[in-house]
């Protein structure tokens, strides 16, 4: 049987982006401790406008470019 479970949040700044793309790819100190002793890195299941699924960052910007969006100055 799978489980799953997602939490939602408002990102509000580009450093939150990165914060959780860290978290996702388990480089942060917490994510590192959640991961199973037996998990193959990346094998969950994900998807992304980005190259790597996990790299929020870079789907936010490619999100971006594909509506022809620009950045506020």
């Amino acid at each position: 049987m799978f489980k799953a479970a997602i939490r939602v949040n408002k990102f509000t700044s580009i450093a939150q982006l990165r914060g959780a793309s860290l978290h996702a790819q388990r480089h942060d100190e917490t994510g590192k401790a959640r991961v199973r002793d037996d998990a193959e890195p990346g094998f969950g299941l994900a998807w992304s406008k980005a190259e790597n699924d996990r790299d929020y960052l870079a789907a936010f910007k490619a999100h971006k470019t594909e509506l022809g969006a620009g950045d506020l100055k």
